[in-house]
């Protein structure tokens, strides 16, 4: 049975000494810790309960630690594990959160201090040599001092100016005067007829019943013409304007699609009853629909491709009757004499998935900064990236053809980034990993544009 310890104050001098310099550099970090956190609860997972708990494991270690340097005695065997395991939990911890030169410094002398203490230490409390305890100590404070140093002499970037990013708030629209709003008051589907005649208009001319159609024609009036009515409106997505987030949520984009197919049959049934100038209009009001979208000073890149495809479905609309020989040339080059699809009307919807990208990097990457993440330097890639995704989609299409130097560059960045993701020996691991996961070139769309300007000049020319 072991009995305590009497020792006497010259033989442990240097042990007492040791105890109350490490008590006092964890009081010293657990103030700093405390007092420079967050306190905060609109996180789902606030840090609040677990800063609070480590803050109390470490003033209990600075007592049990102090006193054990006067009074080694049986009772503070059990304690030592919990006030070494506790004060080492607690060293990687604030490294990871609060990493700067004094705190670094705090972590650092501390972890050897209480190394020494424990070897110092270890006979006079239990009468034997505790390699097991002296080992875990070694293996836990080894690479929380070296992650705390990485943190303090790599460290993060000033935050950039990203103000030209930015997109000002804009005035709600009447619902009366919301192509949206008179479109879904309808219903958010379009009636099984549409659906038919959908099934119609793609095998065109072979299997065309002009009987089926006009049926199907006076069925789809009423959308037909609140469609109509549309082309004369405004365009804005009620649910997610002035809202940048990527949890906003989207309008019935598919509906808006289905009424543009809706009307190219309607065209189509028009022509074939020799209502021309009627099947010109229909023709012509996707196109119309279309660009209204694309200017739409709040357009999200979703809704921005709905309208170029809406006007993509009218151009095809107007091929077709051509080829039929149902328009005449002539007209059609009037109607599309100020017809145009800018690259530059890219701008607004990239600038918006800049945004929706850089909220949730602000909401789920709320850390301070450490070795393994930078806030600043990964919103700055995202800012830079963007910015060059922006300059590359709305370059004009000719002057941009056949060099893509640009868009190959953006590609690369990409895979570069994918390829270093899980790499631990890259500071700021986990704000790469989150950029390799949600960046694109976003070229796509930019080829999608100059594809319908091509479409118009060869239909005006």
């Amino acid at each position: 049975m072991n009995t305590p310890l009497s020792l006497t104050t010259q033989s442990n001098k240097s042990l007492r000494l040791l105890g109350w310099t490490l008590g006092i550099l964890f009081i010293l970090k657990s103030s700093d810790f405390f007092l420079s956190v967050n306190l905060t609860t609109d996180s789902e997972l606030s840090p609040v309960i677990l800063e609070a708990i480590l803050f109390f494991m470490s003033g209990v270690a600075m007592l049990l630690l102090a006193i054990g340097t006067i009074r080694l005695v049986r009772w503070v065997r059990m304690p030592l594990y919990l006030v070494f395991v506790s004060n080492v939990l607690f060293i990687i911890y604030s490294t990871l959160l609060v990493p700067n030169w004094l705190d670094a410094s705090i972590s650092v002398v501390g972890a050897m201090l209480l190394f020494f203490y424990l070897k110092k230490s270890r006979t006079l409390v239990t009468g034997r040599r505790l390699i097991g305890l002296q080992i875990l100590t070694t293996l836990t404070l080894l690479p929380g001092t070296i992650f705390l140093l990485l943190s303090v002499i790599f460290t993060d970037q000033a935050l950039q100016d990203d103000s030209a990013m930015r997109l000002a708030m804009v005035e709600p629209i009447n619902d009366s005067d919301n192509l949206y709003i008179s479109l879904t008051n309808l219903g958010d589907e379009l009636p099984p007829a549409a659906e038919t005649a959908d099934k119609l208009v793609s095998e065109y001319p072979s299997s065309w019943d002009q009987t089926t159609t006009n049926q199907l024609l006076q069925k789809l009036q009423p959308n037909i013409n609140a469609y109509k009515t549309a082309t004369k409106q405004e365009y804005q997505c009620p649910t997610s304007i002035n809202n940048f987030s990527i949890e906003a949520q989207s309008c019935e984009l598919n509906l808006l699609r289905d009424y543009a197919q809706m009307m190219q049959f309607a065209a189509i049934t028009e022509a074939g009853r020799g209502n021309v100038i009627t099947a010109e209009n229909y023709a012509m009001a996707p196109v119309e629909v279309g660009l209204t979208i694309l200017q739409s000073t709040n357009v999200t890149l979703p809704e921005y491709a709905v309208g170029l495809a809406s006007l993509t479905i009218g151009l095809e609309t107007i091929e077709t009757l051509l080829e039929e020989d149902l328009l005449s040339p002539v007209t059609v080059e009037q109607q599309l004499a100020d017809v145009s699809v800018p690259t530059e009307s890219l701008r607004t919807p990239l600038q918006r998935e800049y945004l929706a990208l850089r909220i949730t990097l602000d909401k789920n990457f709320s850390s301070s900064q450490s070795y393994f993440y930078h806030p600043n330097r990964t919103k700055n890639k995202l800012f830079t990236f963007m910015s060059q995704v922006i300059e590359d989609g709305t370059a004009t299409c000719r002057a941009r053809e056949p060099d893509i130097s640009l868009t190959q560059e953006l590609t690369n960045y990409v895979e570069s980034l994918q390829t270093n993701a899980l790499n631990p020996a890259r500071p700021n691991m986990i704000g790469t990993m989150y950029l390799s996961k949600t960046l694109a070139p976003l070229n796509k769309m930019r080829e999608n544009v100059c594809k319908a300007s091509e479409q118009i000049n060869q239909l005006t020319s």
